[in-house]
């Protein structure tokens, strides 16, 4: 195998993770708190609070963190103990043709999130310095896209960088909050509820905590990809959200760009941004990348230069201005895919997959009525749809499997990939 080939195989983007090629909880660390370190959280978590208020808006934002921890240490869980991405874990649910589906909303998904965060960046930059919006958007995009390129290697360098420097700004940013002079904390506009502020921060981020289980399935052990994506998740999320809600309760801004610059810290603001754009949108074209690669079987070199033009696009676009209700999206849509994959390796099959290429199904109608059944559910907007819609397609999916291995064992046989559950241990690395 040439050097080239060795490169572009090197993240197994359609493969499982040597043992001996994983990587200690300190070398990851970094990318995992990066990780959860974006603008976007900054904004979701100033637009909880300018609803909620400060005081009912952090507790809304602190328990979303909570469930978020939840859904992405389930997901690294499962990822580190099979060495597996998590849009390849779909194959052994949705079917080896079924799995382009979910793939590709996920990654579809990811690289909108990737413009959404140029675009956050490149309008400071505009902001600040005059330049051109839409060279500035191009000209970001297509630079983090080249170092994305680079994959997990790439992603512990920056993340060695960039996180020190993002906490130390942010740290700078709260305690000028505190020290400028502006009239205390804004009451919340009551333009939510309680549960609907909880709901919103799940959506905020239910993708990132299920695809950090691209990034932990390198740990050495399951427990340490766990306690990797806790700290991820909790760490950045936390700095970031409630970074964003002291910035709606004393300035009035959700938005941190103009927040900083209000504060007279230009500078700080750019260097922020440009990092925390940065750490995000490279982890984020990694995992499009990666669920890319399982749709077109096309290695994620390639893949990752392609979507970064197409997310590049997106930038310019203008959908920076419809963040509301694509946080809604994500509330509904992506949770029930989580839910499908937990239940199956979980309960269904109970920690133990056969190994890849040992798949069979091509298609497993149950996961997609267990999907499109809880995004229903999930709709109704009763108490935390994001919550309702990975639960509810978690019981779908093993009430009906249930039934089938009952009803129509052969069936049942077919779908689960041609194994009985008895058979497992003995064909399971």
């Amino acid at each position: 195998m040439g050097k080239k080939e060795e490169f572009r195989k090197g993240d197994y983007e359609l493969e499982k993770i040597p043992q001996e090629n994983r990587k200690s909880l300190i070398a990851l660390i970094f990318i995992y708190v990066g990780y959860g370190m974006n603008s976007s959280e900054i904004l979701s978590g100033g637009t909880i609070t300018n609803a909620l208020g400060v005081s009912k808006g952090l507790t809304a934002i602190y328990i979303s963190i909570g469930i978020l921890c939840c859904i992405g240490a389930l997901s690294s869980y499962a990822a580190a103990k099979t060495g597996l991405t998590f849009s390849l874990l779909t194959r052994y649910v949705f079917g080896t043709l079924g799995t382009k589906i979910p793939s590709v909303v996920l990654a579809a998904v990811h690289f909108c999130w990737f413009g959404v965060l140029t675009a956050v960046a490149a309008t400071f930059i505009h902001e600040v310095f005059g330049f051109n919006l839409i060279l500035v958007s191009i000209v970001l995009g297509l630079l983090i896209a080249a170092s994305a390129v680079l994959g997990v290697k790439a992603l512990t360098v920056i993340g060695y960088l960039a996180v020190p420097t993002i906490l130390v700004v942010a740290v700078m940013g709260t305690v000028s909050l505190f020290n400028a002079e502006y009239n205390g904390f804004a009451p919340g506009d009551g333009s939510m509820t309680f549960l609907t502020g909880i709901s919103t921060g799940v959506g905020a981020f239910i993708c990132g905590a299920t695809l950090i289980a691209d990034v932990t399935r390198f740990s050495r052990t399951p427990g340490q990809a766990v306690v990797g994506a806790i700290i991820g998740v909790s760490v950045g999320l936390l700095v970031m959200r409630t970074l964003g809600a002291f910035s709606i309760g004393i300035t009035g801004e959700a938005d941190i760009v103009l927040a900083f610059i209000r504060m007279g810290l230009p500078v700080g603001g750019f260097i922020f941004l440009l990092l925390n754009v940065w750490t995000t949108n490279d982890t984020i074209l990694y995992s499009s990348g990666l669920a890319f690669s399982n749709v077109f079987k096309i290695d994620r070199l390639r893949i990752t230069i392609i979507i970064g033009i197409l997310g590049t696009i997106v930038a310019v676009s203008g959908i920076y201005n419809h963040f509301g209700a694509w946080l809604n999206f994500l509330a509904t849509g992506i949770p029930p895919i989580s839910g499908v994959v937990f239940a199956d390796f979980y309960l269904l099959h109970k920690q133990k997959y056969v190994n890849l290429e040992a798949l069979k199904n091509k298609w497993n109608p149950v996961a997609f009525i267990a999907w499109f059944g809880a995004v229903g559910i999930a709709m109704i907007h009763v108490g935390i749809p994001a919550v309702n819609g990975l639960v509810s397609a978690a019981i779908i999916y093993l009430v009906i499997m249930r039934i089938l291995k009952t009803a129509k064992p052969d069936y049942y046989a077919q779908l689960t990939h041609g194994y009985a559950e008895d058979d497992l241990e003995q064909i399971v690395e």
